[in-house]
């Protein structure tokens, strides 16, 4: 998986290089050291269970905390968990690099439900550290997130949360809205300054009914930590809420950032 993304990163170079641009590419975590937040966290009371739950659902609810390393042991594509206040939004993310399609219509005990789970693509590393983390969900399972369009909804719930293995990440919801059904990575190169910015720029312009942007946020730019969450509609649309890292717990998420001019073309091999 890691050496996917650093091959990624270099064919971004080399194309920007190979038009003679120059400009900044910004990618994954870089080495900032955790820092201890004794800000109070729903995670802060843990309650053991003498009964071996069978189900990584059974797993998580046997505490009060999100435990990822031991839910990690009942599937190891599990790399977090997502709780979204005021929506039925609850649940852990995954990731599968040999069968990235799995996650569609899978639990994450891997079994066929129709529902499937929520999970990101093997463009995004799940650490968090990259310009935009898309998590995907089926309809049935995101159906909360339409809930956003509405103005007095979008007001009043603002924020959701990841658990990482040794973290807890807040995020502010500051925009919503309803886009072309087509890959968010085929349309946009995050990777890249220009490409993070050219979707910041489609945020704000685009004109479409139920559109959301909150207050006081009319100017993200391409060196925040953004994560969108998607549904396909049945209207043939995509629907996505975005929001933005505003706490990080342990103090680990930062990112590289590598400016070039003018490298020359270079040549990759598949």
């Amino acid at each position: 998986m890691v050496k996917n993304s650093i091959y990624k990163l270099l064919k971004t170079i080399a194309m920007i290089a190979t038009a003679g641009l120059a400009g900044i590419i910004i990618s994954g975590c870089g080495t900032k050291e955790a820092t201890v937040d004794e800000t109070p966290k729903p995670t802060d009371v843990i309650v053991e269970e003498e009964s071996v739950p069978e189900t990584v659902e059974e797993t998580a609810n046997e505490s009060l905390s999100i435990d990822v390393l031991k839910l990690q042991e009942k599937n190891s594509d599990i790399w977090g968990w997502i709780t979204a206040p005021g929506t039925s939004i609850d649940g852990p993310l995954l990731q599968s690099y040999e069968e990235p399609d799995m996650y569609k219509v899978c639990n994450a005990d891997k079994v066929n439900d129709g529902i499937g789970t929520a999970y990101i693509e093997i463009y995004n590393m799940p650490d968090m550290c990259d310009f935009n983390t898309v998590i995907h969900g089926s309809e049935e399972l995101f159906k909360d997130l339409v809930d956003f369009e509405n103005p007095d909804f979008f007001k009043d719930n603002y924020e959701f949360y990841i658990y990482l293995p040794e973290n807890v990440l807040t995020y502010t919801i500051w925009a919503v809205y309803r886009r072309e059904n087509n890959d968010l990575f085929d349309a946009y190169s995050f990777a890249d300054a220009v490409g993070a910015r050219e979707f910041l720029d489609d945020v704000y312009n685009e004109k479409v009914m139920g559109k959301q942007i909150r207050e006081g946020w009319n100017d993200v730019d391409e060196y925040k930590f953004l994560t969108t969450l998607t549904i396909d509609t049945d209207e043939g649309q995509q629907l996505v809420v975005i929001g933005a890292l505003t706490n990080d717990a342990a103090g680990t998420i930062d990112r590289e950032v590598i400016e070039y001019l003018d490298l020359g073309p270079i040549l990759l091999e598949e």
